[in-house]
This record gives structure tokens, sequence and C-alpha cells, in this order.
């Protein structure tokens, strides 16, 4: 669709959000881009990083984005982490589901309050991964090659409708 696009990955296995902060964030900036695309909480969620501080660190994220480039940006909702089979059946079931949604819920808000698109994973999740186990890989947590690609299906809606609206 855009072939003279090129594409920078900073994201780093087990980051958390203030990982994001500390090394990630400067670096985004000096690329100058003109697309954004985040996906940042299931590490802070499993990390037990309070509301409080991955909030704080996402109000940093967005503000820094916003204000410091021309990027469209454009962040996904957690997908449930409660559904894999790392946490389905297990005491954390709970826990890690109602993390999930009060994360989501935190990255709903400041994501309105500074006009970042939003993709909907979590709905997406509880709908898909229940009917296509493939989409979850062998460690029972992370996403399998097909979930990834299914991610990036979903989040390209919103790539789509972010730069439709420029």
């Amino acid at each position: 669709v855009y072939p003279n696009a090129r594409a920078v990955n900073l994201g780093v296995g087990g980051a958390r959000s203030s990982d994001v902060v500390a090394s990630q964030l400067q670096r985004a900036i000096e690329l100058r881009p003109d697309l954004v695309t985040l996906s940042v909480g299931p590490n802070d969620i499993t990390g037990r990083v309070s509301l409080d501080a991955y909030e704080a660190n996402l109000d940093t994220i967005f503000k820094t984005l916003t204000r410091q480039t021309r990027a469209a940006v454009v962040a996904n909702l957690l997908p449930d982490l409660a559904i894999t089979p790392r946490f389905a059946r297990g005491e954390l079931s709970d826990v890690v589901g109602r993390r999930t949604v009060a994360f989501n819920e935190a990255l709903a808000r400041t994501g309105k309050k500074y006009g970042i698109e939003l993709v909907d994973l979590y709905v997406a999740s509880r709908e898909e991964v229940p009917k296509r186990p493939e989409l979850v890989g062998a460690d029972g947590y992370h996403p399998s090659d097909a979930g990834y690609a299914r991610w990036a299906e979903l989040l390209w809606t919103g790539v789509e409708r972010r730069l439709a609206a420029r």
C-alpha cells in the first residue's frame, strides 16, 4: 500500500511501559515518524506494575508522541490475558482478568485525552482465541505467528482509519 514506507521496530521483549519511557521513547522521537504503533501493558500486568504507574507512563508516552512528532499514533487495547492457557484455569485468572480490564480503561482514558486511535484487541481476543487456539503460542501466553498476523490485521484497520482522517 505504501511502497516507499520503511518500518523500524523499537519493541523489546519483556518491556514494560516504564521501559518505553526510559529507553524507547526518545529514540522514536529522533526517527521523526509519520506513524507510530504502540502496544504496551501485558508485561506491566504480569509484572505487578501499579495501575497508577502504568497510566502515568501512558500519559508521558502519548503526550510526548503527540507533542514532539507529527506522527499518527495508533495503540491497541490489550487482549484478554485471562483467557490464555497460561491463566485460564489458574488461580490468577480473576486477578489477571480484572487487571486487564482496568489497564484497558486507563489506555482508553489516556488515549482519548491525546486523540490516539485505539484498536480493540480485548473484544477480538475474547471472540477469537477460544475458537482458534492456534492464535496462542506454545508457551500458552504469547501470540503464535498466526496470532501476531491476526493482531497486525486488526491493528492495520486502526492505521487505515487514522491515516484516512489526516
